[in-house]
């Protein structure tokens, strides 16, 4: 079982001041879909400045998401909920960390800079996809690293060109 992250402290813990670090999160998603995982991006610079990257449908026109939700927030319990404040645990998948030689600066450059090349930018479709788990997957494609996402990260292999 991973790391479950449920605070601002928790996720202290994880990060290292001068390195270039890329997290990987993953939560279930609201019931009734809560057999599937949201997966996102936390990017932290040398000087340990943070941010996270979504993508999906949270209520916006757009598709990709800066800081929509602290890094340690997941998903709502359920979209059924009169409040949504419950939320799923948040766990800790994987995490690259480097200088600016290294993958999670390659990683961390994309991510931080213009992802306007995005192919389904203004498109999202829960199943079978796009949707944030496919942009989880372009992202590591585009920058060429290999990760491997959970298993129930459904739309993780979605693309147009490929169904």
């Amino acid at each position: 079982m991973k790391k479950i992250i449920k605070s601002e402290d928790e996720f202290k813990k994880f990060q290292k001041i001068g390195k270039y670090q890329v997290f990987v999160f993953y939560s279930k998603m609201p019931f009734p879909f809560s057999f599937a995982s949201h997966v996102w991006f936390v990017i932290s610079n040398a000087e340990n400045n943070f941010k996270r990257i979504d993508g999906g449908d949270f209520g916006t026109k757009d598709y990709i998401h800066t800081d929509i939700l602290k890094p340690w927030q997941g998903m709502i319990v359920s979209i059924y909920s009169k409040t949504k404040k419950r939320r799923c645990n948040v766990r800790f998948w994987k995490k690259l960390e480097g200088n600016k030689n290294s993958k999670a600066y390659r990683l961390y450059k994309l991510l931080n800079g213009d992802i306007k090349d995005y192919p389904y930018l203004k498109k999202y479709r829960l199943w079978p996809g796009p949707n944030s788990n496919t942009f989880v997957s372009w992202i590591l494609e585009k920058t060429n690293i290999k990760i491997k996402l959970p298993w129930n990260a459904f739309g993780k292999k979605f693309r147009e060109d490929r169904r």
